[in-house]
């Protein structure tokens, strides 16, 4: 068993970069015990109808973002589940086994994804784990352009301006 502490962990999905990643910025800053994961699950490749060609791309980028990595000084683990509800108890092991405090993620925003996340999330931080979630693919995070009342705009010009306005911020 391995019992190397590693206090974070940075669990990579569609972002698979080490460049202007900000999961991986925020979870490096302190530079001590820092772990990379990566799952690989059958059921989101199948749902997804995820193509040879694409999964080939995934693979030549997990091999990139290894190599980044180990510049780094970062280990990087890679796990195949079968299923997205298996996720949560490998993150568990690893939680334990590591004695991690806590986890970085950057936000996806399809359904199942998002659906995923949250179930993670809100699973790890019933058991005490800090997990903190962090937008990099987007200039304003969906659902928070709003009108005065909170409410999602109804008019498409009054919509573009709050979001014109925000993203000058």
């Amino acid at each position: 068993m391995n019992t190397e502490k590693f206090k974070r962990i940075v669990w990579f999905r569609h972002d698979l970069r080490t460049y202007d990643n900000p999961a991986l910025f925020r979870a490096a800053e302190e530079q001590e015990g820092v772990l990379a994961v990566y799952f690989i699950c059958r059921e989101m490749l199948t749902n997804h109808v995820v193509a040879p060609v694409q999964v080939d791309f995934i693979r030549r980028h997990l091999l990139q973002l290894n190599s980044d990595l180990v510049e780094l000084n970062i280990a990087m683990m890679v796990i195949y589940v079968d299923k997205t509800t298996e996720i949560v108890p490998h993150l568990q092991t690893l939680i334990k086994q590591h004695q991690v405090e806590e986890l970085f993620l950057n936000a996806e925003y399809p359904l199942d994804e998002f659906n995923r996340d949250k179930q993670v999330s809100e699973t790890l931080r019933a058991q005490g784990l800090v997990v903190k979630r962090f937008h990099d693919r987007v200039i304003i995070p969906p659902g928070m352009v709003r009108n005065g009342k909170g409410d999602p705009y109804k008019v498409f010009t009054a919509f573009k301006n709050n979001w014109i306005e925000q993203a000058r911020v």
